[in-house]
């Protein structure tokens, strides 16, 4: 692969292989691998937290820490380029309504226990709204998330799927690549 520069250069071998696991297609993986580039601002072929929170749209993030955690799919730290690509593919017009479901619920799940809390709820909502809300106001709304749950205190992903409409779910997490 390229080391910063302006055309991607991904050997022929790694694009048949990338292209094999994502379905996605050579001239979406070099636009993929672009956007890479231009995030991997040292050029060694990984994307560090320092480089992600450097880029002026990540800068204001809250989410961007929760993100990174799903994007290191080998816990390294790092971005490499394929963990960068499958997990985009989450974000991809190609992704059913059910493994978005499993995303979003997933970013919620903080312990990764398979159910969301009050407690998790309520940090992911601070995290997301930041000041535009009051904690007490984030309390009353994470509680009544819980109102929907089938287990006593607890929201599962069924729970998660029949709070989140297909429609708002479809325009938050796409992404065209």
């Amino acid at each position: 692969m390229g080391t910063g520069s302006s055309t991607p250069a991904l050997e022929k071998s790694e694009l048949e292989a990338l292209r094999e696991v994502t379905g996605l297609n050579p001239k979406e993986l070099k636009r993929l691998y672009a956007r890479f580039e231009a995030l991997d601002t040292n050029g060694n072929q990984e994307i560090s937290t320092a480089e992600l929170f450097a880029q002026p749209d990540n800068a204001l993030n809250p989410l961007l820490p929760r993100i990174q955690f799903f994007f290191d799919l080998d816990g390294s730290g790092t971005i490499n380029f394929k963990e960068f690509v499958t997990t985009l593919l989450n974000y991809s017009t190609s992704t059913t309504h059910e493994e978005r479901i499993r995303f979003g619920f997933a970013l919620f799940d903080l312990d990764g226990d398979g159910y969301l809390t009050q407690r998790e709820i309520f940090r992911m909502m601070k995290m997301m709204l930041g000041a535009s809300l009051a904690d007490d106001r984030i309390d009353v709304l994470s509680k009544s998330a819980l109102r929907h749950a089938t287990v006593q205190g607890l929201l599962s992903i069924d729970d998660f799927a029949a709070l989140v409409s297909a429609e708002e779910l479809e325009a938050k997490v796409t992404l065209r690549f």
